[in-house]
């Protein structure tokens, strides 16, 4: 029985993942490329560049990976930067625009941030560009359905059927509705421009940008006074990159990468990734209220004593060496200057 067919090969396949899971009692983690086969007896697959089906031209087509293969496994990446963008030469050229072509996809497909770096593996700057933006994302869709999964065609959403009848899908212009009322708009076009509306805001999403919105949760990847600003807010902590602007967005001011978040009630940590030599917070962003005294390090812990403080009504400029890799404020007593005790 069975002679001729695939049936004894597939049967034996998944034994040996069954018995890696039972025997190991970690997880399943299998290389790409036939995850359609094994979902569910693997636990999670690498993307691989030739398995994923998806490269950087890829118009979006996720109806299958996200209704099927998501409540089974986690999909890792969509493999390494060099194979996903060698369908378009020259896009590696310009590193921001590959690692925004990059993520997009990813959140498009629901999958695990993998993190990666056009210019080098040392660059820091778009490392945590990738970890910041994802790592709240895949928190809340992993393993999850979506709810809908719509497209839109210029003046309305649609279907995926529709989308394929009318290769309206070629827009990729993709909106996500997951469980816990988490929102994703992801625009995979190439050369437009899409103006959404979450609530009361408007935000216009650049080729390759992206809003995602939950309770206590924003990330967008979005244009901002004619700059692309990148953005997240994700209960306590904050992360902007403002890609060489020094517009404001959002109350903060950082030409790089900055990630804000509470140490205390009374105690903020400013952790200055893009190596800025003058940052400008509203203090209601950073919540805090009166006079600050304020205390730069390196990233190994040395204090560095040569900064500058300049504090307005409600809001403060920190400058300093692009050695300083954090800054903490602390509220103090606008009286005695004494940080309060609790």
């Amino acid at each position: 029985p069975g002679a001729g067919t695939f049936h004894h090969t597939y049967q034996s396949f998944c034994s040996i993942l069954a018995q890696g899971l039972r025997e190991n009692e970690t997880p399943v983690v299998v290389e790409g490329g036939a995850q359609w086969f094994y979902a569910g007896y693997s636990d999670a697959h690498v993307g691989t560049g030739e398995g994923t089906g998806v490269r950087s031209s890829t118009p979006y087509l996720p109806i299958f990976e996200l209704t099927r293969l998501h409540p089974l496994e986690v999909g890792y990446g969509l493999g390494d930067l060099e194979t996903f963008c060698s369908d378009q030469p020259g896009v590696l050229d310009d590193p921001d625009r590959a690692l925004d072509i990059y993520m997009a996809a990813q959140i498009a497909y629901g999958r695990a941030g993998r993190l990666v770096s056009p210019a080098d593996n040392g660059n820091l700057g778009f490392l945590c560009r990738s970890y910041y933006n994802l790592l709240p994302l895949q928190e809340r869709y992993l393993l999850h359905v979506p709810r809908a999964i719509s497209y839109w065609d210029g003046e309305q959403f649609v279907s995926t059927s529709k989308a394929l009848e009318d290769d309206i899908y070629l827009r990729s212009q993709v909106y996500l509705n997951y469980p816990g009322d988490l929102e994703i708009w992801v625009n995979g076009s190439a050369d437009q421009e899409w103006t959404i509306r979450v609530g009361r805001y408007e935000w216009t999403l650049p080729p390759y940008g992206w809003v995602a919105s939950a309770d206590q949760f924003l990330s967008c990847s979005v244009m901002h006074e004619g700059t692309h600003r990148d953005y997240v807010r994700n209960g306590d902590w904050i992360f902007q990159d403002g890609r060489g602007s020094e517009a404001p967005f959002q109350g903060i001011i950082s030409p790089g990468g900055l990630v804000i978040e509470p140490v205390t009630n009374q105690e903020v940590q400013v952790t200055n990734l893009g190596g800025a030599t003058r940052l400008w917070l509203d203090k209601r962003t950073i919540k805090c209220k009166g006079p600050l005294e304020v205390k730069g390090a390196m990233v190994d812990g040395t204090p560095v004593e040569d900064i500058v403080v300049k504090e307005g009504e409600g809001s403060v400029w920190l400058e300093g060496p692009p050695e300083v890799f954090t800054y903490t404020l602390k509220n103090v007593d606008p009286v005695t200057g004494i940080p309060p005790e609790h």
